[in-house]
């Protein structure tokens, strides 16, 4: 099996190319964005809730949520990127197998 570039990669019906562990890198970094957004976007209506007469809310959003968003997410978009990794190395290492045993095994 011949290793294709990446636009053949992205054009190949029998899926024998896998894209995804050259693009993983991107989805990693779109994923850590929308966690930043998402603990600006807590911490912001922390703000909200501080100045407006729910202090303790605000106080809370800020300090507690936003911090524990922010680690979580991390955490679980670094998770899930190192699956989709570990999927992907598994296939490709049980083609190599398969490869191994046809052209000659034991």
């Amino acid at each position: 099996m011949a290793k294709k570039g990446f636009v053949g990669s992205l054009f190949d019906f029998s899926f024998s190319n896998f894209i995804t562990t050259t693009i993983i890198k991107i989805i990693y970094g779109l994923a850590l964005l929308g966690v930043i957004l998402g603990f600006l976007g807590y911490g912001i209506m922390g703000l909200i809730l501080l100045f407006n007469d729910a202090a303790v809310q605000g106080l809370v959003m800020m300090v507690i949520v936003a911090p524990m968003f922010l680690v979580f997410g991390i955490i679980g978009a670094r998770v899930y990127c190192e699956l989709l990794v570990l999927m992907f190395r598994i296939a490709e290492t049980l083609v190599s197998i398969e490869n191994n045993t046809r052209g000659g095994g034991a």
